[in-house]
């Protein structure tokens, strides 16, 4: 089985072009007042609740993520969406080692993580946490039934 993200990623790149080109448009207008009759303080706050809906996009930090469960592991590859920043991981578990894992919400909710929990030479690791906030509910699902199949 595998998952993909794709969808999910380009809405959210989508929604930092839009909010960035509106924010950028409003203290354009801000400066420029004599061509434009609106008030100062309109486009003051379009720019600064674009501004906001950008921050809050940058510190939601979304991942694409794959998730592939065939050859005897489990696949995960992901990365950021914004290419600010960009670095590219991968994970892979053989499908008897993964003992656990566990999502949980960090950063007011706006980040979701997977943590995975693997048993190695008689002895448990951790994964670095993967950011799984861009997955859309039914993707979420289907991940959680994906890996606990293999929770052994």
């Amino acid at each position: 089985m595998t998952l993909r993200n794709e969808i999910t990623g380009a809405k959210t790149k989508l929604y930092m072009i839009i909010s960035t080109s509106v924010a950028v448009f409003s203290l354009a207008l801000s400066f420029v007042p004599q061509f434009i009759d609106t008030p100062a303080w309109f486009t003051l706050s379009l720019a600064g609740i674009a501004a906001f809906v950008l921050c809050v996009i940058l510190l939601a930090n979304h991942h694409y993520i794959m998730v592939d469960d065939s050859q005897g592991r489990i696949r995960i590859r992901y990365y950021t969406i914004l290419k600010l920043f960009r670095k590219f991981n991968a994970i892979e578990i053989p499908h008897g080692s993964l003992v656990s894992f566990e999502i949980r919400r960090t950063h007011l909710g706006l980040r979701r993580m997977l943590y995975l929990k693997q048993k190695v030479n008689g002895q448990f690791g951790m994964f670095p946490p993967i950011n799984i906030g861009a997955l859309s509910a039914n993707e979420l699902e289907k991940l959680k039934s994906l890996l606990s199949v293999y929770v052994s």
